[in-house]
C-alpha cells in the first residue's frame, strides 16, 4: 500500500521454473513511484537457499539484479534466505553485487 501514485508495475520469474505450482518457483513483484521527484523502485522477493541444485541462489540474484531498475534507487524487500553472518555464501554475494542491507546501514 502507498499513498503515491505508482507509475508502473514490475513482475518476472528468477527461476528457471515457472510452474507457479511448484514450491521452488521464485517470482518477483514490484512497483515504481516518483517521490520527490526521484524515481524509486520497491521488488518484494523471496529467494530459494544457497545450496539449492536445482534452482541455484547465484542464478537467481543474477536474474533479480538484471531486471532490476538500474541508474535509480530500487529497494529489494522481504527473505533472502540468507544469513549474514555466514560467510561465502548468499549474504557476500549479495553485499559483493553492490547491494546495501538497511540494518546494518541503520546501526551507523
Amino acid at each position: 500500500m502507498t499513498r503515491h501514485e505508482i507509475n508502473e508495475d514490475h513482475s518476472f520469474f528468477i527461476t528457471n521454473n515457472r510452474d507457479q505450482k511448484h514450491w521452488k518457483t521464485r517470482k518477483i513483484v514490484g512497483i515504481k513511484l516518483v517521490h520527490q521527484d526521484r524515481p524509486i523502485s520497491f521488488y518484494t522477493c523471496h529467494l530459494g537457499w544457497w545450496h539449492d541444485e536445482e534452482e541455484s541462489y547465484k542464478f537467481q540474484v543474477e536474474s533479480l539484479l538484471s531486471q532490476a531498475a538500474k541508474d535509480e534507487s530500487a529497494i529489494l524487500m522481504r527473505d533472502f534466505n540468507s544469513f549474514a553472518r555466514v560467510r561465502n555464501e548468499g549474504y557476500d554475494f549479495l553485499t559483493g553485487n553492490g547491494l546495501y542491507y538497511t540494518y546494518e546501514l541503520a546501526s551507523r
